[in-house]
């Protein structure tokens, strides 16, 4: 299937991470642009020079958090925007009784409000036919024991997406969320995943690049699991 994106513009939020270097991958290999950012202090010249400067570009590290830079440096360097990607992700650790109230706060910052106000941006900055895949886990299925903030801000953002997805709908924007799970994962046997292995960054990836693509036009307000069919009963 040609997923229709040639010269298409995308935005990577989180290219640091693994999953966010394969997105990167699969959607320049399709034909598309790309425009990296990283929550922190990561340097992506590397990445960038891997992928090829000709095709990925990367946000200067600090400013990768602020949804506008990214979108500002797609429109300077390619002229167009067409969809992103962005990661809800918190790794903090203890059970719902065990995280402190400035914890909880923390996070709702980092986690919850950075991934709505990326949300926000793109809804002013995109055109019709626009994308926008926001990364979250089986966890808003089904909690993960000992992870209750990521948890439960992740099920939130869940309900922000599909929101979204039927606000933006009327103009053309398109708004999924996908669910990873069992994807390179130590903590779970292969043998409890139903296709008896655990699942691939690219995998992963893939499932993006088709969500942000042309090629899923009457898609919208959907969650995608990508878990080899662990969740397969909600």
């Amino acid at each position: 299937m040609n997923l229709d994106l040639d010269r298409r513009v995308y935005l990577v939020d989180d290219g640091a991470t693994t999953w966010g270097r394969e997105v990167a991958r699969v959607l320049i290999s399709e034909g598309a642009r790309v425009v990296l950012g990283a929550r922190g202090e990561h340097d992506l010249s590397t990445l960038v020079e891997d992928l090829g400067a000709s095709h990925a570009v990367a946000v200067a590290p600090g400013e990768g958090q602020a949804p506008a830079h990214l979108v500002a440096c797609a429109e300077a360097t390619w002229g167009r925007l067409d969809g992103a990607v962005i990661s809800a992700g918190d790794i903090r650790e203890g059970g719902a009784l065990e995280v402190t109230d400035a914890a909880w706060t923390d996070s709702f910052q980092d986690m919850f409000l950075r991934a709505v106000r990326a949300m926000r941006v793109l809804a002013d900055s995109l055109p019709a036919g626009g994308s926008i895949a926001l990364a979250l886990s089986t966890a808003v299925y089904e909690p993960d024991t000992g992870q209750a903030v990521a948890d439960a801000l992740e099920r939130g953002l869940a309900t922000v997406a599909l929101e979204l997805a039927g606000e933006l709908g009327p103009r053309g924007i398109r708004v999924n969320g996908l669910l990873a799970g069992a994807i390179d994962s130590s903590r779970l046997e292969p043998g409890a995943v139903p296709l008896g292995r655990h699942g691939s960054p690219q995998e992963f990836a893939r499932v993006a690049a088709f969500l942000l693509s042309p090629a899923s036009s009457y898609v919208t307000g959907t969650l995608v699991p990508v878990d080899g069919g662990m969740s397969r009963f909600n």
